[in-house]
């Protein structure tokens, strides 16, 4: 897990100007593959089209890879919707772009990190790791 946070906070200001060149560009294209994962997570969740598209141009990275063998960037972003006075609903985009156009993005999917409240931060931005008592799990039966 060590190795993973390394390698984000690594690639994280280049990733970062990357997709905040993507969301202030008037030419970006944002799309999602009918009859895709993201399309039954949309409905299932509950979330408009208009709200995805306002969490992509708004939103903040929260991850990020790159796929060097398909030349493709995968980033998470967060963004949070005010519902009413004192809670912010938030939602988790899974975006990916080919590194030869990063001007056309596509939704893989569409999460709802307050679904699994125990995995993440009090913001929803850092995903909690239990590495550590999985391993401690491991060698007491072992």
């Amino acid at each position: 897990m060590m190795r993973r946070i390394k390698i984000q906070e690594k690639f994280h200001e280049r990733n970062s100007t990357i997709l905040k060149s993507a969301q202030s560009n008037k030419g970006t294209r944002l799309s999602i593959i009918e009859e895709s994962h993201s399309i039954r997570r949309e409905n299932f969740r509950m979330y408009s089209r208009t709200e995805l598209k306002q969490a992509f141009l708004k939103g903040k990275l929260i991850s990020s890879s790159f796929n060097s063998s398909y030349g493709e960037y995968r980033f998470v972003i967060k963004h949070s919707f005010s519902s009413s006075y004192d809670y912010e609903r938030p939602i988790h985009l899974v975006i990916s772009a080919h590194k030869s156009n990063l001007f056309d993005w596509t939704i893989i999917t569409v999460l709802d990190p307050a679904a699994r409240k125990w995995k993440w931060d009090e913001k929803y931005e850092v995903q909690k790791c239990f590495c550590d008592r999985n391993l401690k799990l491991n060698n007491e039966y072992n």
